[in-house]
């Protein structure tokens, strides 16, 4: 069960692999046939929901910014008109801009507020969850603890419905990464999960009550050495580190768990964990998950 539960989680956040891929699943030559937003990627194309980039790519890991999702979920509603406005209610938005029926339906709908709709702003993981909730009708959904999730709040209860809906998991058993950054391949993942086929969340939810159990390496086993406290007088630390294809099984694991730690270890002083440090381990969770080794 914790192999499979280990294959549901994304990361979301941010950072996954840009592949090579085989154009015939889907006809873009960086989705991999193999990858798993291929079957989403092709859905979405079906659909109208988005294109490629190009004539022949699809630019997987490229952000995904609030025009898009908020475009790419409009569409994926079937496009509906809003009857509500006469003038646009935007300041920072023109009338042509390709984004602009969806964002007054998203007004309409209470899904974005205020005068300004800031199109180019990042989509976090979070901002995502909330799209899809507000779009579901602000559903209820019984508590799912995270604890990078503050409780309580409008973000708790649209992340909890996500995952109870099988839209989206965490980025580890008990941390969601709720300003991680979504990629066109999270965002067409997360939509082709809502309209068309939800995650089984099950084993993920049950497993957030377990305690982990951290790796102990062999005492021979050398491991990288860890980011230094003032990052900033050494940003090559990232570039020096060994890649994690490269690393056993034991050695990986030993990694996974100790950057882990470290980051949740910063959070926990209120200290702010740079994006090297994520997207290292972003880096050892993925090829965690696609060797199957329980993270």
């Amino acid at each position: 069960m914790k192999k499979r539960l280990v294959s549901l989680i994304l990361c979301l956040g941010v950072c996954l692999s840009l592949m090579t891929v085989s154009a015939s699943a889907t006809g873009f030559s960086d989705v991999k046939s193999t990858a798993y937003y291929a079957k989403p990627v092709e859905w979405a194309v079906s659909k109208g929901i988005t294109g490629g980039t190009t004539p022949t790519t699809f630019s997987p890991d490229n952000t995904c910014t609030r025009a898009h999702i908020i475009t790419f979920l409009w569409r994926a509603a079937g496009s509906p008109t809003s009857n509500t406005f006469l003038m646009n209610p935007y300041l920072d938005i023109n009338e042509d801009a390709y984004y602009y029926q969806a964002a007054l339906w998203a007004k309409e709908r209470g899904m974005v507020q205020g005068s300004t709709f800031a199109p180019n702003t990042p989509c976090t993981r979070a901002a995502t969850m909330e799209y899809f909730w507000m779009y579901d009708g602000w559903k209820s959904a019984e508590s799912v603890p995270f604890t990078d999730v503050k409780s309580g709040t409008q973000q708790a209860e649209a992340i909890s419905w996500a995952v109870r809906y099988g839209v989206t998991n965490g980025t580890g058993v008990t941390t969601f990464s709720p300003n991680n950054t979504c990629t066109r391949a999270q965002i067409v993942t997360f939509l082709h999960r809502y309209f068309v086929a939800p995650l089984d969340n099950s084993d993920y939810i049950a497993a957030m009550s377990k305690p982990s159990t951290p790796s102990t390496p062999s005492s021979s086993m050398t491991l990288d050495p860890l980011p230094p406290a003032d990052y900033t007088k050494h940003p090559d630390w990232y570039m020096s580190l060994t890649p994690a294809h490269t690393m056993s099984d034991e050695r990986l694991k030993a990694e996974y768990d100790r950057m882990e730690a470290l980051i949740d270890d910063y959070r926990a002083r209120g200290e702010y964990d740079t994006l090297p440090m994520l997207v290292r381990c972003d880096d050892l969770m993925y090829e965690c998950m696609k060797r199957g080794i329980d993270v």
